[in-house]
């Protein structure tokens, strides 16, 4: 027993000694590594050849991809996970750098970026070095995060839906805090944005955690909403309908009120309209029951704007939107959309006509054409001309931005062709333009319409 004793002690004594042999020898490998990866990012910055900074950069990348790999408990490898400066190099800049060289052309770049999920090319007027540059321009949220953001959050889900999941991730995971610093009914304002996010990037288990951490009527719904759409775009049918009636329960059990025009929505976006102008009549006549004149107008939620959209009488639609679009913008290209797919265009047409505001009107016709162009293109290409005139017009900094935007959507859906590019990428260069206050309203604009030129709906609205 002594001598087994022994034995056993020096087997221990040489365990412990390898231990900090081997966490050196780790180190000093991840450290050679490292150097090499500066090196060849210094060599990258000093020539005036395309082709061989992208190959210095991507041979840096791969070094820096090994060090993290390889050795992953090696000091250096901790920084390069957690984005901490190492000297003055900055993974976070690096990482920008690859990014940013999706706005230049040639297969010797999308051969290294397909690495990074960009794969349908590389160049100013692609998807990928759009998706960059409105990156660049948002400000990064200082950490601890404690609210949603739609300008990234929106910008996550277009890299989604534009093959870079990956990217998509690392902006959305750091929102994720939100739920563990917030027990459940706080931080009720982050939750819709938060929920969506992670629906349309695939997370569904991560977005519903969200969801039941809802506790008012319209967050809740407008998610259940969001992913019956969801649903109908992948083409689970009987998954969408499942969801219209969990809706119009919920809308039931909680006595949710005017957020029962959703459930009007759900019915009809699953086929089942007499059962939607039901409920929307039952609605209609408890919202306003005892209620006349300007508190009328001013009971009019948006969500019942576009549920008579859907199924009502397009005087009584255009009524309520009327009512409802200077707080809420939004329901306007949302109406015009379900009334030109109704076939109501000339009162939809008509109602754009006395809209002032060049963007919304600009929107509004997007949404128009976009349900015109599915039945007959060549009667939505006035509202096109339409819609360049306003283009052509005097208009600030903002305006322009989202009327190019509008156009974009409007060229993607009615020629089907790439000319819709350049209107976007004079949309980003007005961004650059405008207001450092106005750039995240901007993007989250922006994002919304590369959203439904990808999508071929409306993803964002």
């Amino acid at each position: 027993m002594p001598r087994a004793s022994g034995l056993l002690l020096a087997a221990l004594l040489l365990v412990l000694a390898a231990a900090p042999a081997q966490a050196d020898d780790a180190n000093a490998e991840a450290n050679r590594l490292f150097v090499q990866a500066v090196h060849l990012t210094q060599r990258a910055d000093t020539t005036y050849d395309p082709r061989e900074a992208v190959k210095l950069l991507r041979g840096a990348d791969q070094l820096l991809k090994k060090v993290v790999s390889a050795y992953p408990q090696s000091a250096i490898a901790v920084q390069l996970s957690t984005h901490q400066l190492v000297g003055d190099f900055d993974i976070t800049e690096f990482e920008a750098r690859i990014r940013a060289l999706s706005c230049e052309p040639g297969n010797y770049v999308e051969d290294f970026l397909s690495e990074y999920g960009i794969a349908n090319g590389t160049g100013p007027l692609t998807e990928a070095c759009f998706l960059y540059r409105m990156e660049s321009l948002l400000v990064p949220p200082d950490p601890p995060i404690s609210r949603a953001q739609a300008d990234w959050l929106n910008v996550a889900v277009a890299y989604h839906l534009n093959g870079q999941s990956e990217r998509a991730r690392g902006i959305i995971l750091p929102y994720l805090a939100i739920l563990r610093k917030n027990s459940t009914g706080e931080a009720q304002e982050s939750y819709p944005l938060l929920a969506r996010a992670l629906l349309l990037t695939g997370a569904r288990d991560q977005a519903q955690e969200v969801a039941d951490r809802m506790g008012d009527c319209a967050g809740r719904l407008s998610y259940m909403r969001d992913a019956l759409k969801a649903a109908l775009a992948r083409g689970e049918a009987d998954a969408a309908k499942t969801l219209a009636d969990q809706i119009r329960t919920y809308a039931d059990t909680n006595q949710c009120a005017w957020q029962q025009g959703i459930a009007v929505q759900a019915l009809a976006l699953t086929g089942r309209e007499k059962d939607a102008e039901a409920l929307y009549g039952k609605i209609l006549a408890h919202q306003f029951e005892g209620v006349n004149g300007d508190d009328k107008d001013r009971n009019t939620p948006p969500e019942l704007a576009v549920a008579a959209a859907m199924g009502g009488e397009p005087a009584t639609a255009l009524n309520f939107t009327r009512t409802v679009m200077e707080h809420d913008p939004a329901v306007v290209p949302a109406v015009m959309e379900h009334l030109g797919a109704r076939g109501e265009v000339a009162a939809a047409h008509d109602f754009i006509g006395d809209l002032k505001d060049p963007s919304r009107k600009a929107f509004a016709l997007a949404a128009l054409i976009g349900a015109m162009a599915v039945k007959d293109e060549k009667a939505a290409t006035p509202w096109m001309e339409e819609l360049q005139a306003i283009q052509a017009g005097s208009l600030s900094t903002s305006d322009q931005v989202l009327v190019l935007a509008a156009a974009a959507r409007a060229e993607k859906i009615l020629y089907k062709d790439d000319r819709w590019r350049q209107s976007f990428q004079s949309a980003l260069n007005a961004v650059e333009r405008a207001d450092e206050s106005a750039k995240p309203a901007l993007i989250v604009n922006l994002a919304a319409a590369l959203a439904y030129i990808k999508a071929g709906r409306g993803v964002l609205d």
